[in-house]
């Protein structure tokens, strides 16, 4: 599996409209706002919204007070939508699915299954589990590798 850095930008900016719903709800960020804490261009954070909004994550607001704001609770939105919306398939085979490789029988199901506990995964983490920390259990054994790690 492999992530964009749009797809990477995507939950980063997800995660900052959830913080600043949390801090003034209704009140929509900033463009400028949004670009400040992320460290990326102009150019990648707007094509970034655009894949956001048109997949209904995010909504913006227009005028002196306009910005960006999710379009739902963050409760509600899985990081697997999010990436998903803006790399498309989580996982494939240089841009193949798994089932249509052509691969002999073993081949085929063992790269399906990687897509399904990926996407699982993913799809068992919200945006407002990554602002309060409060991650799924399922991801106990990757906290065990992140704290062995040197």
């Amino acid at each position: 599996m492999r992530l964009t850095a749009r797809a990477v930008h995507g939950v980063h900016v997800c995660v900052q409209l959830a913080r600043a719903a949390a801090a003034t709800p209704g009140r929509p960020t900033p463009l400028a706002a949004l670009a400040e804490t992320g460290a990326v261009s102009p150019s990648l954070l707007d094509d970034v919204l655009r894949m956001l909004r048109i997949a209904g994550i995010v909504r913006s607001r227009r005028g002196v007070d306009g910005g960006w704001l999710l379009a739902r609770p963050s409760a509600t939105i899985a990081v697997s939508e999010v990436i998903g919306s803006i790399d498309g398939a989580l996982v494939s085979v240089d841009g193949v699915a798994p089932e249509d490789l052509g691969a002999d029988p073993s081949s085929a199901l063992l790269w399906i299954a990687m897509r399904e506990s990926v996407s699982s995964l993913l799809a068992g983490v919200s945006i407002a589990d990554l602002v309060t920390g409060d991650l799924p259990s399922s991801l106990d054994p990757v906290r065990l590798v992140v704290a062995s790690a040197p």
